[in-house]
């Protein structure tokens, strides 16, 4: 577990194939994440998670900067999700209406980013309850905006990319990538409704 990722790339290009499980055990869980709030399929998302570890290790000795492996291999499962996605063409569709029948108040992308930790940590039944109906609503009006600022948004908020990396990642200008982030923080607001904390959602 010791290492950077820049170090384990190394030591699979130098020969040693195996190193790179260490690199699918980093990664395998935030890409997954990653994929999930992209697609809004667990069963899609495993497959490109799956694919993009593979699609990584052979082209690994393509990674121009080892240390920007996870970058990199975000970058693949994006593509991969694209892919998908113009085959697929499906959208999930939520409302607030289907939000305040729910019974669960609105609750800011930022709050939500951090739902992983959350779970994992000792709480009242109902309260876990409660996050996980939060998290699969959040993740359905994801998919309600358009892909380019759902991209952006889920980088950022849930995998922790700044603009400028974001911009590398999707070849595009560092205010497009805030643009894009601004407006859909925007848009998300507007599907699910403004909670008590709704400002904490407009800080792109």
């Amino acid at each position: 577990m010791d290492g950077s990722d820049g170090v384990w790339v190394g030591r699979v290009l130098a020969g040693d194939p195996a190193a790179f499980n260490e690199l699918a055990h980093r990664w395998q869980k935030p890409l997954y994440n990653f994929a999930y709030r992209y697609t809004g399929q667990a069963e899609e998302a495993e497959d490109v998670c799956q694919e993009a570890l593979a699609r990584a290790f052979a082209q690994l000795p393509k990674l121009k900067d080892p240390d920007r492996f996870g970058s990199w291999l975000t970058t693949i499962a994006f593509r991969l999700c694209q892919d998908r996605g113009r085959r697929r063409r499906r959208r999930i569709e939520i409302s607030t209406d289907e939000l305040a029948e729910s019974g669960i108040d609105p609750t800011p992308l930022a709050l939500v980013a951090d739902s992983d930790r959350i779970l994992a940590e000792p709480e009242d039944p109902a309260a876990r309850v409660a996050v996980n109906e939060i998290g699969e609503l959040l993740s359905s009006a994801l998919q309600k905006l358009p892909e380019e600022q759902r991209v952006a948004l889920v980088l950022r908020e849930y995998q922790g990319y700044t603009a400028t990396e974001i911009g590398e990642m999707l070849g595009v200008p560092v205010p497009t990538v805030r643009s894009r982030i601004f407006y859909g923080l925007k848009s998300l607001r507007r599907i699910l409704g403004r909670g008590p904390m709704g400002q904490e959602l407009m800080s792109p």
